[in-house]
């Protein structure tokens, strides 16, 4: 091996150990690493006593994100792997996805020849250019439909000859992607219906469609929801969409002035200039195609599309999300990386141009240095509130048998003990956007705070506003505070709190 593919060999696994490291970190960080993480494992707990987590007569939950599929996926890993952590069945998703970049690039590239150098570094900077816009390392269901969304990817590029493939697995996945993060929706559908649009792409003849393969992968799609459906919500789709959308919706958003204060934030954030350039590369990459007009047109209406339907996502949600919602371009972009690796003259065209070289390794560094210097604030910040972080986690555990109340951490707990809601801060202003009984189970579970039901209540910001009044009346005195050097997260402030009982 010649100097300089050693030192190329050396950096990359430098940088793959950066990148990796908070993510091994993690694994053994007890406490919430993102307010609210936790809920995750207590709807594991749930479904473990054999409760649905949408039956209203009994749960009032909040966090299921943007699908019902994440905590399923975390409760038949914790029942297959029973030794793993609460935080480590919570954050499983994030080390599978991971390892599966370097595994997708290196049963792809490989077949090209790509050297190992080169796979390794091309693994790194797609995790780098992930890691960038969502920010975290965190147990979220964005990481597990990341990681679906790579074998769906895995499976689009080797197998769209498979039968086996293309009307099952595929159709399954797509609709699992779907489920557990329907922000995901778009770039899902790209990607998935890829193989049946292949033959169209050459010469955009619409005869050339599989019609017939379509209606069988959509038919196929509909199954596994239709299945969740009716075992869960008795085929009542508006159930659904109070859940996972209803919930969420705000009639605001839609205000012009807040649409133009969101474009207004995005142009303050570092990474969209980064995203601009990204963007610029990929228009070059199709302008300069050697195809005609038409098929260049349909590329971009593709590329344009997504792009918009991810930019309306940030502009609805930016106070509540941030820029993790452009995620899908980074993923079309990686696609359209693999399904143009025999275009390998376009590729040298792109390397000998002296401008487009220039920009490519500009935007190269910017990923590498902003991914390292993330990386290593991460790693550093939590080794070193580690310490504490066990400190307060040991505390917890050991209320976890007196029926002790939290209404946002929960990783110190090893069985459901009744909890009625998983969030108190925001049912208190979104409970009234489910319908049935949610809201009646809720108001239960307010009753039980202010008739001091508990003896002790663990709380932080994103408690109900009654336990604070409850504080102030003196009702419940602190018997342990934990401040913000006791973990690595934007908890603020964890309260113990134990029934005073000299108050009426």
């Amino acid at each position: 091996m010649s100097k300089k593919k050693s030192v190329f060999l050396s950096f990359n696994i430098f940088y793959f150990l950066i990148l990796f490291t908070p993510i091994a970190i993690s694994m053994f960080y007890p406490i919430e690493l993102e307010t609210r993480e936790s809920t995750l494992w207590l709807h594991v707990l749930t479904l473990k006593n054999g409760i649905s987590l949408y039956d209203q007569n009994l749960v009032a939950y909040a966090n299921h994100a943007h699908g019902p599929i994440d905590p399923l996926f975390k409760y038949v890993i914790s029942s297959f792997f029973s030794f793993l952590e609460p935080w480590q069945v919570s954050r499983i998703s994030n080390f599978l996805f991971f390892i599966f970049i370097y595994i997708l690039f290196f049963c792809i590239l490989k077949k090209f020849k790509f050297n190992l150098n080169i796979i390794l570094f091309l693994s790194s900077l797609f995790f780098s250019l992930i890691l960038l816009f969502t920010k975290g390392y965190q147990g979220r269901a964005d990481a597990t439909a990341l990681f679906f969304f790579l074998i769906l990817i895995f499976g689009v590029i080797n197998y769209s000859n498979s039968n086996f493939f293309i009307y099952l697995l595929n159709p399954i996945l797509s609709s699992l992607i779907i489920m557990t993060n329907w922000r995901f929706t778009h770039i899902v559908l790209v990607v998935s219906t890829f193989i049946f649009f292949k033959k169209f792409m050459e010469n955009l003849e619409f005869r050339k469609i599989e019609y017939k393969s379509f209606i069988i992968y959509f038919f196929i799609f509909l199954v596994f929801p239709t299945i969740f459906l009716y075992f869960e919500f008795n085929l009542d789709i508006s159930k659904y969409n109070d859940y996972f959308f209803n919930f969420f919706y705000f009639k605001s958003h839609f205000d012009l002035n807040f649409l133009l204060n969101g474009f207004q934030s995005l142009f303050k954030v570092e990474k969209f200039f980064v995203l601009i350039i990204l963007c610029f590369l990929i228009l070059h990459f199709v302008i300069t195609r050697e195809f005609e007009v038409r098929k260049k047109f349909f590329f971009l209406l593709v590329f344009f599309t997504i792009f918009i339907i991810t930019l309306f996502q940030y502009l609805y949600n930016y106070t509540g999300g941030g820029i993790y919602y452009f995620t899908p371009i980074i993923l079309i972009t990686f696609f359209l990386f693999f399904v143009s690796l025999r275009d390998f003259n376009f590729y040298q065209n792109l390397i000998s141009n002296f401008y487009l070289k220039n920009i490519l390794i500009l935007l190269i560094l910017l990923i590498v240095v902003s991914a390292a210097k993330f990386s290593i604030s991460s790693s550093y910040y939590m080794i070193k509130t580690l310490p504490k972080a066990i400190e307060m986690h040991n505390y917890l555990v050991k209320f976890d048998n007196t029926g002790a109340l939290s209404e946002s951490l929960h990783f110190h707990k090893k069985k459901y003990s009744n909890e009625k809601i998983d969030i108190g801060d925001l049912l208190s202003y979104r409970s009234r956007q489910v319908g049935g009984d949610y809201l009646k189970t809720y108001q239960s579970h307010i009753n039980d705070i202010k008739m001091n039901h508990f003896t002790y209540i663990i709380h932080n910001f994103a408690g109900s506003s009654e336990i604070s009044s409850l504080i102030k009346k003196k009702i419940y005195v602190i018997l342990k505070k934990f401040d913000e050097s006791y973990f690595h997260s934007n908890l603020r402030e964890v309260l113990v709190l134990k029934k005073n009982i000299l108050s009426k």
